[in-house]
């Protein structure tokens, strides 16, 4: 039996439909952030998604959107690629 097993009635969502803080789910959560987490993320982010990348680090969707909110305001992590821009504009 896997430790990370939980009843469906303990995780909780907000209203966006994104898990709420769960320890099993999120242990490195508030705990600081590491170079190695960091390059993680900006490395994988746009390719892999906020909710992929949350459950990777151990952290909240809330908390790796933040952290990649800080680090482009910082110039520290590309935004959104152009191509990805296009794809949108041509639907």
């Amino acid at each position: 039996m896997s430790h990370l097993t939980c009843e469906k009635n303990d995780v909780e969502y907000d209203r966006w439909g994104r898990m709420k803080y769960h320890p099993e789910y999120h242990p490195n959560q508030k705990s600081p952030w590491t170079t190695t987490d960091q390059k993680y993320l900006i490395e994988n982010y746009e390719k892999s998604g906020a909710s992929e990348v949350s459950f990777a680090l151990g952290r909240t969707i809330r908390t790796v959107m933040q952290r990649v909110y800080e680090l482009r305001k910082k110039g520290l992590m590309p935004r959104k690629s152009t191509k990805a821009i296009n794809k949108l504009g041509a639907i």
